[in-house]
């Protein structure tokens, strides 16, 4: 005969990563980059060539003049966004290191896509919370295959960097071609957040 009882259902806790300072999540994500094993050329070479046709686009777009400089124009955010204002034209650095993938004009129109719809637009800074931002901001408009790679050029580099003494004039930096794993791509969504107002001043 049945005899009706209370039970008692168990479910599982769900899992949760500790908490890490940002200090912790750039050497975290540096060690990745510096031994993460780059894939199979081609691949890599159509990527790239996906993540500058769409830059091009964007780049176009820029509603204000782009100044191609020999020399890094902003020494934080902060002066990027003010004299932006002030003067009404955009500067971007046109020197230092590229991917071997890309050319040097598409790289440097990149870095003004990423200033102005990245950081101008989303108002994140430098940092590596701000990177994330950035990232997170800009990379709904590239399709999802690539996007992994998009976060190693925005993310690792900037983590690299970071970490190294020398920043990324450093002799041990090296720029490198690879596609980050979800699990670090979520793991920095649960642990870099960016503390600001999300204004989106340059919306288009």
């Amino acid at each position: 005969m049945y005899v009706k009882h209370n039970t008692t259902k168990m479910t599982e806790k769900p899992t949760t990563q500790p908490n890490h300072t940002d200090t912790q999540m750039q050497n975290l994500i540096a060690q990745w980059y510096r031994t993460a094993q780059t894939p199979d050329t081609s691949t890599i070479q159509h990527a790239y060539d996906v993540i500058a046709q769409i830059n091009e686009v964007w780049y176009d777009m820029i509603p204000v003049d782009v100044d191609h400089v020999q020399y890094d124009p902003y020494d934080d955010y902060a002066q990027m966004r003010d004299e932006t204002d002030c003067l009404g034209f955009l500067q971007v650095f046109a020197g230092g290191s590229r991917p071997k993938h890309m050319t040097h004009i598409d790289n440097v129109k990149g870095r003004a896509v990423h200033d102005w719809f990245g950081h101008l637009e989303a108002d994140c800074d430098f940092s590596l919370a701000g990177e994330f931002t950035k990232f997170q901001h800009i990379k709904h408009r590239y399709p999802e295959w690539v996007r992994p790679l998009l976060f190693s050029e925005i993310v690792g580099q900037r983590a690299l960097a970071g970490h190294l003494t020398g920043g990324f004039t450093d002799r041990l930096f090296r720029q490198k071609s690879v596609f980050a794993p979800d699990s670090l791509v979520d793991l920095c969504a649960e642990q870099l957040t960016y503390d600001n107002e999300q204004t989106m001043r340059y919306s288009t």
